[in-house]
């Protein structure tokens, strides 16, 4: 992107959802800016608009201290604002993306902009993130965070076990939306990383640790439950699961998060991925978001 020929001089992501969420607005909106050489706005004031927001649906990219601490934050924005951006969003996408108005898969147009752009999408397109050395060095954890979880890391680090995500919670709320992935996924998951890895222990992480055993079924002993834990938060379940040798991504981006991070920093080797995350989609998760060597199982458990 030829930052000369640019005509917006700043960005503004509008922050939204679960951590797994946040990050690829974060470094959707990074990469942008990067390239066009032009500063970064984070919109985190929807959080704190609506009294159903979930427990985990606050702006925990920020705890990363080169995230929070290097870009600026509207926490607040004005409503008559918000306002605009509704009645922007309903306009047909060339006349929204002339006044600088973006949502999912409208990106390749953003070089026509001649005013300041608004990012309002999830983008969770694996082309759209910058090099994972960059992702990497804004994900580093204060050495406070990390110490706090540095009993759990040495541990895996010394196990080096086969970790399983199921989730659970909100997604069985939203039973129309997201799918819940089924025991012969898991199991096929287990079977696939053993081939590759050997016979190890599992672990698995949950915030349904009682419902995600009684899906798991008794053909796999878990040698260890992590979570829900109140001192944790997600940026450190992150880190955990990067470090594990194998892992099951449960139907969710923060559970590819872990994956990701794992894999790239050479943590972990082998990774198991559903072929969707919901119930509908356009485009299949996997071809957005499928990383080069990882297995891709569909919610059934058979391969894709």
């Amino acid at each position: 992107m030829n930052s000369s020929k640019i005509g917006f001089q700043k960005i503004t992501i509008k922050i939204q959802g679960g951590l797994g969420n946040q990050l690829f607005q974060f470094f959707a909106a990074l990469k942008i800016a990067l390239d066009s050489n032009k500063t970064l706005n984070l919109d985190t004031s929807t959080y704190g608009l609506y009294s159903n927001s979930q427990n985990h649906e606050i702006p925990y990219l920020l705890k990363y201290s080169e995230i929070g601490s290097n870009f600026q934050v509207s926490k607040r924005f004005p409503r008559i604002r918000r306002e605009v951006h509704k009645e922007i969003s309903r306009l047909p996408v060339q006349l929204r993306n002339t006044l600088g108005y973006f949502q999912d898969h409208e990106l390749m147009n953003i070089s026509k902009s001649r005013t300041n752009i608004y990012l309002d999408g999830y983008y969770q397109d694996l082309t759209l993130l910058p090099p994972f050395h960059v992702i990497d060095d804004y994900l580093q954890l204060n050495s406070s965070n990390y110490n706090s979880i540095l009993g759990e890391i040495e541990l895996i680090r010394e196990i080096q076990p086969i970790l399983l995500h199921v989730r659970r919670g909100d997604y069985l709320t939203k039973s129309a939306t997201y799918h819940e992935l089924t025991q012969n996924y898991y199991a096929a998951g287990i079977r696939y990383l053993e081939s590759i890895l050997g016979k190890r222990e599992v672990w698995l992480i949950s915030d349904d640790p009682k419902g995600a055993l009684d899906l798991l079924g008794s053909e796999y002993a878990v040698d260890k439950v992590l979570g829900p834990i109140a001192s944790i938060d997600p940026d450190q379940y992150l880190e955990i699961m990067s470090h594990c040798k194998g892992i099951v991504t449960a139907n969710s981006t923060f559970s590819w998060w872990g994956a990701y991070l794992g894999y790239g920093r050479g943590n972990t080797k082998a990774v198991v991925m559903p072929s969707s995350f919901r119930q509908i989609e356009t485009i299949s998760q996997y071809k957005t978001l499928g990383v080069n060597g990882w297995h891709i199982l569909d919610a059934k458990g058979d391969s894709i």
